[in-house]
């Protein structure tokens, strides 16, 4: 009759049930089995013939007491009338809100103790809502989280954050977020890559000293880099090689012809080339010793003097040909 007043309090939340409730021509003990199995709440009317039944003892007791130890139930025991509860170890250690007092014959304070024991009950109800009410705010979030997961995307990850700033899985969450930017990252890095390494095929394939310039252009840290100013030295190089060989080419046609025109074309093909000092001494060399001479008949002079036949340059001596001589 106390816990009536709960009933009127929680409503249909809370079932009040006992085994005088099974109806005739039920098994009574798969019916007791059912409900220490279901039960949040075991009161345990302790007496002598609690005490005296080993099936509430071995059984009933002794069921209520493993899930209050796996904390899926509550037992709270209810010392009902004087007995020798206290030698029963499993009940010795629970704390009774009657406080080992029996009910029954402290009329003066039964109404007391039936007090305490609805508060007491009252206290484990509302832990119990408060329980249960977490759990399924937790499954919300562990179902939230799953959706979250499953699309593995920034948004949903920050959505979490903000539907959840306490929540279960912060962390995780964070480290999702910093996951895929990472991935997008790399990904984007390795488009550039992939980009850089076209750029740099179409380079080599043009194999150009210009090509090359152009990818160092684009790319002035590229993976290619060293490899294009390799390239462009080479290609120098063997431009420098090639002028040269065209160069002394050039040089040993002038040398087997040997005439002031071949010299001369070698000046005005090669101004600074590689043998310019020796083919300005050729050509000195042929001024000086093959001048365009004029045959002069020799003769008297005005005073009588005779003067015998000569030869004479038929151009004035230039300041080139004087200073070779």
């Amino acid at each position: 009759l106390a816990l009536k007043v709960l009933q009127r309090t929680e409503g249909k939340e809370l079932q009040i049930w006992c085994d005088q409730e099974i109806d005739a021509g039920k098994e009574w003990k798969k019916e007791i089995e059912q409900e220490l199995e279901s039960a949040d709440i075991f009161l345990l009317m302790v007496s002598r013939y609690f005490i005296a039944s080993e099936f509430c003892v071995s059984i009933e007791m002794k069921r209520a007491i493993e899930r209050h130890e796996e904390n899926t139930t509550r037992v709270i025991p209810l010392i009902i009338r004087q007995c020798n509860w206290h030698l029963i170890e499993d009940l010795a250690k629970l704390q009774a809100p009657v406080q080992g007092r029996p009910i029954k014959g402290n009329e003066a304070i039964e109404d007391e103790l039936y007090t305490g024991i609805v508060d007491e009950v009252y206290g484990v109800l509302q832990d119990i809502k408060t329980k249960r009410e977490l759990t399924r705010l937790q499954a919300e979030e562990d179902a939230y989280w799953q959706k979250v997961t499953t699309l593995n995307r920034i948004q949903n990850y920050e959505e979490y954050l903000e539907t959840y700033p306490n929540g279960k899985y912060i962390s995780l969450a964070e480290q999702g977020i910093q996951a895929i930017k990472t991935k997008q990252e790399q990904e984007r890095l390795a488009q550039l890559q992939r980009k850089e390494t076209a750029f740099w095929n179409d380079t080599i394939g043009v194999n150009t000293f210009v090509a090359y310039d152009k990818y160092l252009l684009q790319y002035p840290n590229g993976k290619y880099a060293t490899e294009a100013l390799e390239a462009k030295q080479l290609i120098n190089q063997r431009a420098l090689e090639a002028a040269r060989a065209k160069d002394n080419g050039f040089w040993k046609e002038v040398k087997a012809t040997n005439t002031k025109e071949s010299y001369q074309a070698y000046f005005n093909q090669y101004p600074d080339g590689l043998h310019y000092n020796e083919a300005k001494r050729g050509l000195q060399r042929l001024i000086i010793l093959l001048p365009e001479m004029v045959f002069v008949e020799g003769g008297k002079d005005t005073h009588g003097n005779t003067i015998k036949d000569f030869w004479i340059g038929k151009y004035p001596v230039m300041n080139e040909e004087y200073a070779f001589s």
